[in-house]
């Protein structure tokens, strides 16, 4: 397989925290590109989706700039390559329970890692990072993911955090949401 025409496919065996997981033959072929763009979407909370378009719409009727809806809350690391899309987030386990608010109100909840493969790269609220070895992508991945705290906490163990410590490893850019000002 190839990632695009200049680059020669690398062969990373798959880390084994990721092995089995139901996209890891994605992650197989994120270790078997050369290059791969690293990048951050903005997307509302689960269950807000509505009341979100709605808000972006009166949000850029005012003319109020920025690529990002004001509920656009949720960020999403994204990697993608040429020949495919992988997004991958940390989220409460079951976001649309009511016990999950009450959960976060009082410190925290249960959370898991969401990795998911996507048929391209999200057009709107997407924030471009870097360029990064996609080789070392997939063993990047399993590093952070592993060692990850599913304790979610607002604030302190959230999606930003994840967002920020993914990226880093990945491109070396701290606080990227901030340093990006996407946040």
């Amino acid at each position: 397989m190839k990632c695009d025409s200049s680059a020669q496919p690398v062969y990373t065996p798959l880390p084994s925290s990721l092995r089995g997981h139901p996209h890891s033959q994605a992650c197989q072929r994120l270790s078997e590109c050369q290059q791969m763009q690293v990048h951050i979407l903005m997307v509302p909370l689960v269950g807000l989706e509505l009341p979100a378009e709605a808000a972006a719409a009166v949000w850029k009727a005012f003319g109020s700039p920025g690529n990002r809806s004001p509920l656009a809350l949720h960020s999403i690391v994204v990697m993608s390559s040429p020949s495919f899309t992988l997004a991958t987030d940390f989220l409460p386990v079951e976001p649309l329970a009511p016990s999950t608010a009450l959960q976060l109100l009082q410190g925290k909840t249960p959370g898991r890692i969401r990795l998911r493969q996507l048929s391209q790269l999200p057009s709107r609220q997407t924030f471009e990072v870097a360029a990064t070895h996609a080789h070392q992508g997939a063993k990047t991945l399993s590093q952070v993911t592993s060692g990850w705290d599913l304790d979610l906490a607002a604030g302190s163990n959230d999606c930003h955090t994840y967002t920020n410590a993914l990226v880093q490893q990945l491109t070396s850019i701290t606080n990227s949401l901030k340093t990006l000002g996407i946040i």
